[in-house]
């Protein structure tokens, strides 16, 4: 009798009943609404908007949803950020979130006090890592759920992202070259299959949204580099995961069916190559439409079992 009773692993069980509905929409154009579990590649290469995008991701993540009844368009939650490059600037993110909550309590009397008190408030959800190796990002990772049990046992992490996934491509290139003599396996010789198997285990277990910035290096098209259309770039990284195939497989199809065991992307984005100056202080990325001037950076939207590229285009200005 006890064979006959259908069965499932206690993570699916936990990822069902930890969140009943999907985070609020990420402001970018055509990128529509995130939901729990997703994962997100952005892509491209150097100076072209992956760390300014990111910025403005966390920032959704850790605002409000509202605040004396006037929507910030926040999630209210934690994030936790690996910066393996030592790019993330704590202090330029705080200018960023600030400009964000000016404009959104700019119809408060008190928007002033409000908006320190806000952007204070949500900094002290937002937990920097910098490992200095693959292997110690992936040990981090996976003691990410006990630093939560030990240092924010009541804020729920709903944005992991690691910035950038490429820092320690050639270190870790140089060492898997030593290990060949030796006749190991070339999966073996990665420390990056850790790193994705401890990103997929906090995936299944709280469910948060994923976002993994890479380096863009050779283009896919490099045999016609002036044909038309949307540059996209090998993937230079061992193991990397990929959009599925498979229409059925949504991000909520892998977070509690159990469908996959590795970790899959819901979202590819690849962003144009473009001048852009430094990020000043006080210069915050917007969101804007294609026709609207200024330094505009394009941003390529690919997702599962779709032949369709979504497009959207954000603003680098003051």
């Amino acid at each position: 009798m006890l064979d006959a009773i259908h069965s499932e692993p206690l993570f699916s069980l936990l990822t069902s009943v930890r969140t009943t509905a999907p985070p609020p929409p990420v402001p970018i154009p055509k990128l529509g609404p995130l939901h729990w579990g997703d994962v997100l590649e952005i892509q491209g290469p150097s100076g072209s908007g992956k760390t300014q995008l990111l910025y403005s991701l966390v920032a959704t993540c850790l605002i409000p949803t509202s605040h004396k009844f006037i929507s910030l368009g926040g999630w209210g939650k934690a994030a936790v950020v690996f910066d393996t490059e030592g790019t993330f600037d704590t202090r330029k993110f705080r200018e960023l979130l600030i400009s964000r909550l000016s404009r959104a309590l700019s119809r408060s009397n008190d928007s002033s006090d409000d908006t320190q008190l806000l952007a204070e408030m949500a900094l002290r959800k937002l937990h920097v890592f910098r490992p200095a190796s693959t292997a110690q990002l992936a040990a981090s990772i996976c003691n990410l759920p006990a630093y939560q049990t030990a240092r924010m046992p009541d804020a729920d992490i709903a944005l992991v992202a690691v910035d950038s996934l490429s820092a320690f491509y050639w270190s870790d290139r140089f060492t898997a070259e030593q290990l060949r003599p030796l006749g190991l396996p070339s999966n073996s010789a990665t420390p990056l299959q850790h790193v994705f198997s401890a990103l997929q285990t906090f995936r299944i277990s709280h469910n948060p949204v994923t976002v993994l910035t890479n380096w863009a290096l050779a283009p896919a098209n490099s045999s016609q580099p002036n044909a038309p259309g949307p540059i996209f770039y090998k993937q230079h990284l061992p193991l990397f995961p990929a959009l599925p195939d498979s229409a059925a497989v949504s991000s909520h199809s892998i977070a509690s069916d159990g469908l996959l065991n590795s970790l899959a992307l819901t979202h590819h984005i690849t962003l144009y190559l473009a001048s852009i100056p430094p990020f000043h202080d006080h210069c915050n990325p917007s969101f804007s439409n294609p026709t609207e001037a200024g330094n505009m950076v394009t941003g390529y939207i690919r997702r599962p079992a779709s032949s369709q590229v979504a497009h959207f285009v954000f603003d680098i200005g003051i």
